[in-house]
């Protein structure tokens, strides 16, 4: 869902969803994701800079070794393309500018 958005600057999308219901109706696990993407100017300059970040709180313990070791890795590999696709597009858009 989206927590917060300051377009074009900021969206904030947060989720506590990414588990099968029953784990969450029950208790036995949670997860609680947030990812920011915050666009900020460069002083003095025409550009700007794109910061991406990512929170993840989980419990228990087996589902946080869980994200550490298998969601982690594919999570950063799957940030790293998303970001390099933005890079294109903005890219593209600044030379027909």
């Amino acid at each position: 869902m989206v927590e917060q958005l300051a377009s074009p600057l900021l969206l904030v999308l947060h989720s506590t969803s990414h588990l099968p219901l029953e784990w969450r109706r029950s208790g036995k696990a949670s997860v609680d994701w947030t990812w920011v993407f915050n666009v900020v100017p460069v002083e003095d300059d025409d550009r700007a800079r794109l910061i991406f970040r990512w929170r993840a709180a989980t419990r228990p313990w087996w589902l946080t070794l869980i994200i550490w070791a298998v969601i982690l890795p594919a999570d950063f590999l799957m940030s790293r393309d998303m970001l390099r696709g933005i890079r294109r597009r903005a890219e593209r858009l600044d030379r027909t500018t």
